[in-house]
């Protein structure tokens, strides 16, 4: 699911400015294929946004920090950031999309985006069953915005009615069965969908191989085999020291790149209020995580009519990509 998500927020050229800038070959549009490398990327431009954003809130309300903070104890410095926090996501909500300054607006709904990515990634990997659905009923907006047809708003919206209309064990098998600890371990979770897809490729890989010798018993036994060859491929790999391949872009950021742009958003001010201010170079589009009943009741009631009838869409290479993106060549 956070692939559907990365895919949305890499649309808008405010983000994409940074990837010319920084040429980073690996954020390429193909998320699905180079995730690391897109998150990474959109994390780095949403925290320095977010810093910048946080200092803003702090020197417009100087009284929320004592002047002897560093002498106080843990549980008031505790209570002093929980209150800049407060303040920050209370002015973040008030400030998006109530002006005519898209600048302004755009970045405060990338202040929301970055938060929910974030909060789906932490999800994940703590394993926490009580943050799933509602991050999924959040998501949403987002994926009716990229396409009504999504596979991605079909897997969200199949997954809320399946645990909606589950008795209460099975509501528990559902939640419980979305995440898998592999290694063991705190915080290193992953999603059971993700194994599942991990190794439907690889078995693909060695239906591949099969060349011509393709015959269902081959393909039964290479398939029931992949997980064992998986496993000595890589101790091969790791006693002749083989590198691993790995999903991160090269070069990784540098102290040089946040320095750039830090010093681009600080140029753009984009939190302080400019009356007609415009989004140059592409359309503004008004995301809200706040829909209209109206607007999304057909869509559901369609796939979930299509559902019923045992009628998926069919997964596509363009539904894992973000169309247009500029590339770095």
């Amino acid at each position: 699911m956070n692939h559907g998500l990365l895919i949305f927020f890499l649309k808008f050229q405010v983000i994409l400015e940074f990837k010319i800038i920084f040429l980073l070959l690996g954020v390429n549009g193909k998320v699905k294929s180079n995730y690391q490398a897109h998150a990474d990327f959109l994390v780095l431009v949403f925290k320095e946004l977010m810093a910048t954003f946080a200092k803003e809130v702090i020197d417009t309300y100087p009284e929320l920090i004592p002047g002897n903070i560093k002498q106080t104890s843990c549980e008031t410095k505790r209570e002093v950031a929980e209150c800049i926090l407060s303040k920050i996501l209370d002015k973040m909500n008030k400030a998006h999309d109530e002006s005519d300054d898209q600048v302004m607006n755009y970045s405060c709904q990338l202040l929301q985006w970055g938060v929910h990515f974030l909060s789906f990634e932490d999800t994940a990997r703590e394993g926490d069953i009580t943050r799933i659905i509602p991050n999924l009923k959040k998501a949403i907006p987002f994926f009716i915005s990229h396409s009504k047809l999504s596979k991605y708003l079909v897997e969200c919206v199949n997954y809320i009615l399946q645990y909606e209309f589950a008795s209460p064990l099975n509501k528990m098998r559902i939640l419980e069965g979305s995440f898998i600890n592999r290694r063991g371990g705190v915080g290193r979770n992953v999603e059971a969908d993700l194994i599942q897809e991990h190794s439907v490729r690889h078995q693909k890989e060695l239906i591949r191989g099969l060349g011509a010798n393709k015959s269902e018993a081959a393909i039964k036994r290479i398939t029931n085999a992949s997980n064992l060859l998986s496993s000595i491929i890589s101790n091969f790999d790791e006693s002749l020291k083989v590198p691993q391949k790995g999903p991160h872009h090269t070069p990784s950021f540098n102290q040089d790149d946040v320095k750039i742009i830090r010093q681009a958003i600080e140029g753009v001010k984009p939190f302080r209020y400019t009356k007609g201010r415009t989004c140059r170079s592409f359309f503004f589009p008004s995301t809200k995580f706040e829909i209209q009943k109206a607007t999304i009741l057909p869509i559901i009631t369609k796939i979930k009519e299509r559902i019923e009838r045992g009628l998926m869409l069919v997964e596509t290479d363009a539904d894992d990509e973000v169309d247009g993106i500029p590339t770095a060549d």
